[in-house]
């Protein structure tokens, strides 16, 4: 009997023991990683957090939180997600270093403003961590981590620009992203796609590898259907025109890379093909220029050289009108005058007038930058079967002219 006893007690043990730790991974990790976090959040942003359920299953090491919001200071939504599970594999025992097998994020929500002042409301973030070291702190070898999937499902992106005259808004959804076989220590695929669209149904889609040590990443992206007026709204107040209607669509591959501790890109640009581009001076009834097809082929972009290389720019179709008015003005120089924003600027205290004072055009070398200029190459430039129909309104009848088609190749 003594020896039974002594297995029995130590069975006991060993069940009270497994019971501690299952009673303290299912009980005391998710209160006090609840307690921790809002504690958190309160002392450094001043916000309370919204938390919805938090579960930990010490046997299997799996985390799942449910209906997480940080407000911004406005109290809209900052970040958000439904869900988030984290499983934790005993790999992480072995190899001395985190080891996650999944990490899954289900519809999160990021919300990114620039406010009135011109901060970025995401930059609150950093106020819950110490600032920067003053000087450089010795190169040391990263974190190991490993990651063997990690995925961002059903997700939304929102910005909005209040910096402006006319505030920006602008929301991609849905997102989904997925780096698979990640490690800081260079020795896996570290592969990642991610898909993002718009309401409109404009569409991102970038591949590609990433490592941290040294920092290098090279992939391939497409902008497919993006819509010119998108960019005109958010570029109008520097632009003198409009873009009425066009459609973009763009394909390339990049290379960054670390290279004697200078992080270099170098941008290849396939394709990039406009079409229906319509363009027409701020507040005009109608387009001056309508261009069928704009196709750029090849574009090549070197930061580290300064240097951008296009094969060739084929313009094909279009219809520009053109007419001096009665006051003797050429509409198309609409096009290029100053922004509506830039003309009402007030002139500072005791500055010249533009009258007063012609502008001088400054070059690294009179202004003593060390930066070396920009060359810009396009050996091939090639405009076929535009309409050109112009008027001199100046004269009664008017006069007009007509180019149909024209075809020039430079």
């Amino acid at each position: 009997m003594g020896r039974y006893r002594r297995y029995l007690i130590g069975l006991a043990i060993a069940v009270v023991l497994l019971g501690a730790y299952g009673a303290a991974g299912f009980l005391a990790v998710p209160y006090y990683a609840r307690r921790g976090l809002q504690d958190f959040v309160r002392q450094h942003y001043g916000r309370a957090v919204a938390i919805g359920e938090i579960r930990f299953n010490p046997f299997t090491l799996a985390l799942d939180v449910s209906r997480f919001s940080l407000p911004d200071d406005d109290g809209q939504p900052l970040l958000s997600f439904n869900r988030l599970h984290v499983g934790l594999r005993l790999a992480s025992l072995w190899r001395l270093a985190p080891s996650f097998g999944e990490i899954i994020l289900q519809q999160p929500y990021v919300r990114a403003v620039i406010r009135a002042d011109g901060a970025l409301n995401l930059a609150d973030l950093g106020k819950g961590f110490p600032s920067a070291p003053a000087k450089p702190q010795p190169k040391s070898e990263p974190m190991r981590l490993f990651i063997q999937r990690l995925a961002v499902i059903s997700g939304t992106a929102a910005f909005e620009d209040q910096d402006r005259t006319r505030p920006f808004h602008a929301e991609f959804k849905p997102i989904a992203f997925e780096l698979r076989d990640f490690s800081t220590t260079a020795r896996t695929g570290n592969g990642y796609t991610l898909n993002a669209a718009s309401p409109e149904g404009e569409r991102l889609i970038w591949s590609g590898t990433l490592r941290l040590e040294p920092v290098s990443s090279h992939g391939v992206f497409e902008i497919a259907d993006l819509q010119a007026r998108t960019l005109w709204r958010y570029l109008r107040e520097s632009l003198s025109f409009e873009m009425a209607s066009g459609v973009i669509a763009i394909k390339g591959d990049y290379d960054l890379a670390s290279e004697s501790g200078l992080l270099g890109l170098k941008l290849n640009v396939h394709n990039i093909l406009v079409t229906k581009l319509g363009l027409k001076p701020n507040g005009a009834a109608e387009n001056c220029i309508d261009l069928g097809r704009i196709e750029i082929a090849d574009t090549r972009l070197d930061m580290s050289r300064h240097s951008v290389d296009i094969a060739k720019v084929q313009v094909s179709g279009g219809d520009v009108k053109a007419w001096m008015s009665e006051q003797g003005r050429l509409n198309l120089l609409d096009l290029v005058a100053a922004p509506a924003a830039q003309r009402t600027a007030p002139a500072q205290a005791g500055a010249p007038t533009a009258a007063a004072a012609p502008a001088v055009a400054t070059s690294p070398a009179s202004t003593g930058a060390s930066t070396p200029a920009w060359k810009v190459s396009v050996p091939d430039i090639a405009i076929a079967g535009v309409k050109v129909s112009a008027e001199d309104r100046q004269i009664k009848p008017a006069a007009t002219l007509v180019l149909d088609p024209l075809n020039v190749h430079v």
